[in-house]
């Protein structure tokens, strides 16, 4: 290391580090971390590149769920941290869209949703799912080219969406439904993110808890607890995550809590 690098003085204080680099944009930590294997192990932590992902607002977006947290073979070079590779993801598609790299496709929606808006969107490599503001869930086969649709449990917008092991998981409003596209495309199972009991929010009893009862939500239930100041819903505040590999899973967790409970996407039972 050199003796003029300001690293040897900063030393292994992760705390001065932190602060150093919340006054350096994103283009100046990534130059910085490649000047040296030293300063790229000083620059690894998560700390630091979730605040890059919170600043371009990739901290709730499908980059972020697609990556996985097992630590990757990069032989004598410190495994990246898992912010750090999301963001990387993030770049690696934002290029590839640009020099229109991938393979390319096209297909009709059908007339009977034409009037719908495109609210969101995921896919993996042999399907594309679209959510729309009435409601209306589309699922293109990139490999047969056939379009099927159906209608979500409510009419109202369809807010996220994830693409994982063949089955659909969509937020409408709090109301998590998760839908099969073998050989047809189907609803397997539905649950409420919002409730005031735990039994009512993972149904029935805590230990068996029954994948097919849904309590009723109301507009004033959910704006208490995901208001924004502009009085709108805060969705992104719900926490949801969607297995990438591995074993087919989701977990719920109340905001703010650090325990969680885990649901097999094939039917809903508490894990």
């Amino acid at each position: 290391m050199d003796c003029d690098d300001p690293l040897r003085i900063v030393g292994g204080n992760q705390y001065v580090i932190e602060e150093l680099c919340r006054y350096l944009r994103e283009r100046d930590l990534c130059a910085l971390r490649s000047t040296s294997t030293s300063w790229r192990s000083a620059l690894n932590l998560n700390v630091i590149w979730h605040r890059i992902a919170v600043d371009r607002g990739l901290h709730n977006s499908a980059a972020a769920s697609r990556v996985s947290e097992n630590i990757e073979d990069t032989g004598s070079l410190e495994a990246l941290c898992y912010w750090s590779k999301v963001l990387r993801l993030a770049g690696t598609l934002r290029q590839n869209w640009r020099n229109s790299d991938g393979e390319q496709h096209s297909f009709s929606v059908p007339t009977s949703v034409r009037s719908s808006a495109v609210s969101c969107f995921d896919a993996e490599k042999d399907f594309i799912a679209l959510g729309t503001d009435k409601g209306v869930l589309i699922v293109f086969d990139v490999r047969s080219e056939v379009t099927q649709h159906t209608k979500a449990v409510k009419s109202s917008k369809i807010e996220k969406l994830y693409m994982r092991h063949s089955k659909i998981i969509l937020v409408q409003f709090g109301l998590i439904q998760v839908y099969g596209v073998y050989p047809r495309l189907r609803m397997i199972y539905c649950k409420t993110m919002e409730s005031p009991d735990l039994s009512l929010l993972y149904g029935g009893e805590i230990q068996r808890p029954d994948p097919f009862h849904v309590p009723t939500l109301s507009i004033e239930q959910m704006r208490m607890r995901y208001k924004c100041a502009d009085g709108s819903i805060d969705l992104s505040r719900m926490d949801l995550t969607v297995s990438t590999v591995g074993e087919e899973r989701m977990g719920l967790a109340y905001t703010g809590q650090t325990s969680a409970h885990f649901f097999s996407l094939e039917n809903g039972e508490y894990m």
